[in-house]
């Protein structure tokens, strides 16, 4: 869909893990991004997503379990089905290298007052388990 080299920053907002094919992915945002251009992105943080949004938050599942059928509740009460595809915090790490970035940051910020939040119940949890995975690459 773009030239090669087009662009100097590609950015993406909690997405990956509905990607199936993430190096697939990170490969394309290599081919369009110009030498030194940037890849950042975040995800929803892989021990979020093992662990449960009641406290003490305690693990639902394992922490290696990769791909999860789930249902999008909030259509009007009719639920829609749809996989998830959980990475370990290293699978990002190899999935970048493999695409040849180089790995500038990881970030996995804590929650602050300011910030906006569907309940103050996954707030709570926020401040006990990382919610965002934030990786910033280089080409």
């Amino acid at each position: 869909m773009f030239g090669d080299e087009r662009f100097d920053l590609v950015v993406s907002v909690h997405v990956m893990s509905y990607v199936e094919h993430v190096d697939r992915c990170f490969a394309e945002a290599r081919r369009v991004l110009v030498p030194s251009g940037i890849l950042a992105f975040s995800t929803q943080h892989p021990m979020d997503c093992a662990t449960s949004d009641e406290a003490p938050y305690g693990f639902i599942k394992s922490y290696f379990e990769l791909e999860t059928n789930e249902v999008w509740s909030s259509l009007g009460g009719h639920g829609a089905p749809f996989r998830r595809y959980h990475r370990t915090v290293a699978d990002y790490f190899k999935y970048l290298q493999n695409a040849r970035f180089t790995i500038e940051a990881l970030l996995e910020p804590k929650p602050t007052n300011d910030m906006v939040w569907e309940g103050r119940e996954y707030f709570a949890k926020l401040a006990v388990v990382p919610g965002t995975l934030v990786f910033k690459a280089r080409k």
